[in-house]
């Protein structure tokens, strides 16, 4: 993965959001996104999972200057592969949690309104 870090303790995933220095959201994010919560949901040994950014952003939300760039059909699947995800994530059969480590708005916001739990908090950030 590129845009994603994966780490399993336990029976509790956390997916790191880990894009630049903004964690912005593109075709790419949106697609690891996507398979990691369809082999969490899989993974039976999987109890629940937490979303996060890493650094000071959750995530600024969408990269426009990436999708301004992107042509009709390219633009049409990114929204189409963004709800997909939104709704695959509302759907998940296990605790989901946002945890808001930092700057969140726009499309991040929307990631952890597809969340469970929202949870912000200042200080050290770790999930341990």
């Amino acid at each position: 993965m590129n845009t994603l870090q994966l780490e399993i303790s336990g029976a509790k995933a956390i997916i790191r959001i880990n894009r630049g220095k903004a964690n912005a959201i593109n075709a790419e994010i949106i697609h690891e996104l996507t398979q990691v919560i369809l082999e969490l949901k899989a993974n039976e040994s999987i109890r629940g999972a937490i979303i996060t950014g890493k650094g000071e952003f959750f995530s600024a939300g969408l990269d426009v200057v990436e999708l301004y760039n992107y042509n009709e059909e390219e633009i049409l699947n990114f929204w189409r592969d963004y709800d997909r995800l939104l709704r695959l994530m509302i759907a998940f059969p296990k605790p989901l949690v946002a945890a808001i480590n930092g700057h969140c708005s726009a499309g991040g916001c929307l990631l952890t309104l597809g969340c469970d739990y929202r949870v912000m908090a200042s200080g050290n950030n770790e999930l341990d």
